[in-house]
């Protein structure tokens, strides 16, 4: 005759059953949401790996049934991570539990309308607001200007405004107050001098 029992309960188990995004911005922060997770300090380690290559990364935050992680080379932040997708991996304990799917890597940059000057290096250029400046430098045949040119991000164009007024010149020192631009000094190729000077533009 059983005199008692005792019930065996199953052991908790931590799962993960989704990724807020499967397409990422490199930099970006990815949400894992899952169940029973460990939030004491040191309980995981959290890694990325495409199977062949494996980053592994702290985690901004842990809750109970989430976890966020900031996407990127944080053993190297000088260096960008060697991958172009990756599964997640959480290493416990006693286990490795991975995400079923596969989150792509996808570039931060996109194309915008082409600068509509002569192409050229070692121009002047400053933000003030939402727009950004643009111009002076000089061209491979070693001509150079002093057209300045504003871009609008919101519209995706150039607009050509008043020219530099210190004349032609290339490596020019460029700054803003996030009010006004600074330009001057650089160097006026024929013949060879080093300007001092220095100019304010007020949009």
């Amino acid at each position: 005759m059983y005199t008692g029992c005792r019930k065996v309960t199953d052991e908790v188990k931590t799962t993960i059953n989704g990724l807020s995004d499967i397409n990422l911005k490199y930099g970006a922060v990815l949400t894992i949401s899952g169940s029973n997770f460990d939030t004491s300090a040191g309980a995981y380690e959290f890694f990325i790996t495409d199977s062949v290559k494996k980053y592994t990364l702290v985690p901004l935050s842990v809750s109970k049934d989430q976890i966020q992680l900031e996407i990127y080379n944080q053993g190297d932040p000088e260096s960008v991570l060697d991958l172009t997708s990756f599964y997640v991996g959480i290493k416990t304990a006693t286990n490795i539990i991975m995400s079923d799917k596969k989150v792509n890597l996808v570039s931060s940059w996109t194309k915008v309308k082409d600068f509509p000057g002569t192409a050229r290096y070692a121009p002047g250029f400053f933000s003030i607001g939402n727009y950004g400046y643009y111009g002076c430098g000089m061209s491979t045949s070693s001509q150079q200007y002093s057209d300045m040119w504003r871009y609008d991000p919101a519209d995706d164009k150039w607009i050509r405004m008043h020219d530099f007024p210190g004349g032609i010149r290339s490596h020019l020192v460029s700054t803003s107050d996030g009010k006004s631009g600074f330009e001057g000094l650089g160097i006026l190729m024929s013949p060879v001098t080093y300007c001092s000077d220095f100019w304010k533009y007020d949009p």
